[in-house]
């Protein structure tokens, strides 16, 4: 069954949605906090650097993905050579 196209494109990126979910969830809690001019430095840092922890997350699962179809490649390549020899 063919995924619809959102849905297919949320599928092929979905090691990001974590980091988008935190990175709009960060914003939607600095604005308020900023507009009443409340001086909360210490969850402001916390707040703008929680989205780098999935950064760093999905960026490593993207390599590790890039990496297993490197090697499914290989795997596939040298089986069609041993078929045909």
């Amino acid at each position: 069954m063919k995924l619809p196209a959102p849905l297919a494109y949320l599928r092929a990126h979905d090691e990001w949605i974590a980091f988008a979910f935190a990175a709009i969830l960060g914003l939607i809690t600095m604005v308020p906090i900023t507009a009443s001019g409340n001086d909360a430095g210490r969850i402001m840092v916390y707040i703008c650097f929680l989205p780098m922890s999935f950064f760093y997350a999905a960026s490593a699962l993207v390599q590790t993905r890039a990496r297993v179809k490197e090697l499914e490649a290989r795997i596939a390549e040298l089986e069609k050579g041993r078929v045909e020899s």
